[in-house]
């Protein structure tokens, strides 16, 4: 015979830890948060007008009021975004970038996605080219170098978001390079090409320059035809821009 001694009930809670893009960045402390910096609180967020997924012209009728999209500063680069309001400050997020989700290495190809990670070894890419389904971050062209960058591309809940890292003063475009914890995740560093381990087979980051004006920085291998993104007509005869300068703000997480 045995004895059997009443136990003590326990409780098991699962302790869920914070994946990579669980975390933000703030660009004055220069250190990572989740939620709100401990200094300078929840991050800003400008959101996107609502517009039905599937309209002709969705793209352009998000933009958010006081931007413009219009001819680009870069040569050959076709349309850009630009900022005709006050000074967009130091911090401010736009996002997510909108489009159809894939595994299809077509999507590489187009010139309007980004690589999306979702585990070890596997991406999926979200595809801004079709106008319908996409949103206004698809007109936005890549820096061609880190000067004239004044917004950075990083992951954040499995979605793409611009973030200002340099003040975008009035009448200045809107210029994207991804974010060093994008390239950390990616295995790349400024202004090299993709690791071959680090991507799908046959892919490799373009490098963002009047020749390539994708706005986004992922195309080929072996294709590098610049995509002008034109808006209906010649890039010069596309004027569109925001309502109103009243940017519809929000804190904390989109």
């Amino acid at each position: 015979t045995y004895s059997l001694r009443k136990r003590e009930k326990k409780v098991y809670v699962e302790i869920n830890e914070p994946q990579d893009d669980d975390y933000l960045f703030c660009e004055d402390c220069l250190t990572f948060f989740i939620d709100e910096c401990s200094v300078h609180g929840p991050p800003v967020f400008i959101r996107d007008p609502i517009v039905e997924t599937g309209q002709e012209r969705r793209a352009a009728l998000t933009l958010p009021p006081g931007m413009r999209i219009g001819l680009s500063s870069i040569p050959q680069a076709g349309l850009g975004v630009w900022n005709e309001a006050d000074t967009l400050p130091v911090g401010v997020h736009f996002g997510p970038y909108d489009g159809r989700i894939t595994e299809e290495e077509a999507a590489a190809h187009n010139g309007y996605s980004w690589l999306i990670t979702k585990g070890r070894n596997w991406y999926v890419y979200i595809d801004g080219k079709d106008e319908t389904n996409a949103n206004w971050m698809r007109y936005v062209n890549c820096a061609r170098d880190e000067e004239e960058q004044n917004l950075v591309a990083f992951q954040y809940h499995g979605k793409i978001y611009y973030r200002v890292c340099r003040a975008i003063l009035p009448h200045s475009e809107m210029l994207v390079w991804y974010g060093d914890e994008y390239g950390k995740e990616l295995g790349i560093k400024w202004g090299t090409r993709w690791k071959s381990t680090a991507l799908p087979k046959g892919t490799s980051l373009h490098t963002c320059c009047p020749e390539s004006p994708s706005s986004v920085a992922f195309c080929s291998a072996t294709d590098t035809t610049s995509n002008t993104g034109t808006y209906g007509g010649s890039p010069s005869s596309v004027m569109l821009k925001g309502q109103s300068v009243d940017w519809h703000l929000s804190l904390g997480s989109p």
